[in-house]
């Protein structure tokens, strides 16, 4: 039974083994290519304009304020309902309800803030996640708000802005007014909420932006730094762009690392004549010179087809042939 275990076993180390050679498996014998040269890395510039608010505040510094602005009002909003609510409204004794509520709501608006802050202090993007959902529940439910409050605003503009209750009330009749609510101090102050919550959702958005990008930078520098154990002749190269056919910024080479590397080879930028072989030109044949030939053997002698020159770019092919291409994180 062990044995079978045993076995099993190495048959699946075997199938889940990784190979870097073209086609092959663990014991294959390896292909004759010589290592890379390069490694090519988009550079990270934590200071780049679009990692900043309004131009003036880094998204981190945005992050982090509006999280403890948005924890203040969370305590803030507890501490007002809890010495303002009517807690023995029941004559059975507190609202459980309204209590549990309240303190769900203290605990999960200091949760989604405290994140916020631990995110940008580990640089995790992932702490970012509960508020980003949060807040985008509640804005699109406060825009759902403001347009119901916008349509009853204009229906009452439309309707009697004043009508009278006769309420009888033993022998007295006392005649009350009532007026309709306001609708428009409402959707101001509403809108005004959304505004400041939708703006510190952008903020904490990019900043999950910034540091998403930051860490697959420094994950494609981890792989570039194994790979210059692994091959410690190759080097790391910084381009503008992804795809490492950008120009290249800062000549000055540190620690084995260049910032000014000779050219990347591009097979679709290179001519036929310096890495295919020559292709023979075929004279233009002309029946004319068919008949001027039967009829004079001296020009037939001069229009002979020239034989094409041999090139010398298929003797030099080795010494002209590109290196390998170079590996783009």
């Amino acid at each position: 039974m062990l044995q079978k275990l045993q076995s099993w076993l190495v048959r699946q180390r075997d199938q889940s083994a990784v190979s870097y050679s073209r086609f092959g498996r663990p014991g294959d014998e390896e292909e004759d290519k010589p290592p890379p040269t390069t490694i090519v890395v988009a550079p990270f510039n934590e200071n780049a304009p679009e990692y900043f608010l309004f131009g003036s505040c880094h998204v981190q510094k945005a992050a982090i304020y509006f999280a403890a602005f948005g924890m203040s009002i969370t305590i803030l909003m507890f501490i007002s309902t809890f010495f303002e609510f009517d807690w023995y409204h029941y004559k059975r004794g507190v609202d459980v309800g309204a209590v549990i509520g309240l303190f769900l709501y203290l605990a999960i608006g200091v949760l989604i803030h405290y994140y916020v802050i631990i995110g940008v202090k580990r640089q995790l993007s992932r702490y970012l996640l509960p508020f980003i959902c949060v807040y985008t529940i509640i804005c699109v439910t406060e825009t759902c708000m403001c347009i119901g409050l916008l349509f009853k605003l204009l229906d009452a503009q439309v309707t009697e802005p004043h009508h009278r209750v006769h309420i009888q009330m033993d022998v007295y009749y006392h005649s009350t007014t009532t007026t309709t609510p306001p609708y428009a101090a409402i959707l101001f102050g509403l809108f005004i909420v959304l505004a400041v919550q939708f703006l510190m959702l952008v903020g904490v958005m990019r900043c999950r932006q910034f540091l998403s990008a930051k860490q697959e930078h420094e994950m494609a520098m981890k792989v570039a730094e194994m790979s210059k154990t692994q091959y410690p002749t190759i080097q790391i190269v910084f381009s503008s762009s992804g795809s490492g056919t950008g120009p290249f910024r800062n000549p000055a080479p540190q620690n084995g690392i260049i910032l000014n590397p000779p050219p990347v080879f591009n097979p679709s930028s290179t001519t036929a004549n310096n890495y295919s072989s020559p292709i023979p030109q075929t004279p233009f044949h002309n029946k004319n010179d068919d008949e001027s030939s039967n009829s004079s053997p001296t020009t037939a002698s001069n229009s002979s087809p020239i034989p094409p020159t041999p090139s010398h770019n298929n003797s030099n092919k080795q010494s002209n042939e590109p290196p390998m291409e170079n590996i783009i994180i």
